[in-house]
């Protein structure tokens, strides 16, 4: 993909446009299965560490999620069964750590 780049610049330019492409591609597919991540027949140790290896990997491409966007997304995505949970911790004044 950077044959016919006559400069060391032109190269580092064309290699940086291919991997802001695959960036932004795997940053739009990570936060797709964040916002669509649900606890279902998962334990809750097990979801929570599925939400926490999509938010690395977003960190990893440049796109950190804060504590409070990861808890935001563990508690959407919990079943009616945690709703006095999800109250209670949406009530605190500060959340709780991660």
């Amino acid at each position: 993909q950077v044959v016919g780049c006559n400069s060391s610049h032109e190269i580092w330019s064309c290699i940086e446009q291919i991997f802001n492409s695959q960036s932004a591609a795997r940053i739009m597919h990570y936060k797709r299965q964040l916002q669509n991540a649900r606890k279902e027949d998962m334990n809750m140790r097990d979801y929570i560490a599925r939400i926490k290896n999509l938010c690395d990997k977003l960190s990893a491409v440049g796109h950190k999620i804060s504590d409070s966007e990861q808890i935001l997304t563990i508690t959407n995505g919990l079943d009616d069964e945690y709703e006095s949970m999800v109250t209670f911790i949406a009530s605190q004044k500060t959340l709780p750590n991660l």
